[in-house]
């Protein structure tokens, strides 16, 4: 019965609940999930929790490779319950840390695929975020 929702629990908060309780391991390590109801689908994001460096006022980023051994198993059991809509985006992703292509490179986007399957080259980014539909 731990799957049925509470009559006054809405879908993002059972969301929001799943990515807290299988992502516990990276929060730990700064990081945060923030699910966002945009009517008929949910947003997903997934960032440094000190997103924001107040030092040189710029967009915190992360390395892909200090995540990805935590964040693809978690991405996998999303799937599995709530199936993402389309491919993930990886918000100011630069493989070198340079920004070459201020288009191309503000947002790229991987398929689940690329993602489950390590298909994503190394590199720095501020943000990873998905959608599924409600």
């Amino acid at each position: 019965m731990k799957y049925l929702r509470k009559f006054n629990e809405s879908y993002s908060d059972d969301v929001q609940e799943f990515c807290d309780n299988n992502i516990a391991y990276l929060k730990d390590e700064g990081y945060k999930i923030y699910v966002n109801d945009m009517g008929s689908r949910i947003e997903v994001s997934f960032f440094m929790e000190e997103w924001w460096n107040t030092i040189d006022y710029s967009l915190t980023k992360f390395n892909w490779d200090d995540v990805k051994e935590d964040f693809i198993p978690f991405i996998e059991l999303f799937n599995e319950k709530y199936s993402i809509n389309g491919s993930l985006l990886f918000h100011n992703y630069k493989k070198d840390g340079i920004l070459k292509n201020y288009k191309k490179d503000i947002l790229k986007n991987f398929t689940l695929e690329e993602v489950i399957n390590d298909k994503v080259e190394s590199g720095k980014l501020t943000k990873i975020s998905w959608s599924v539909n409600k």
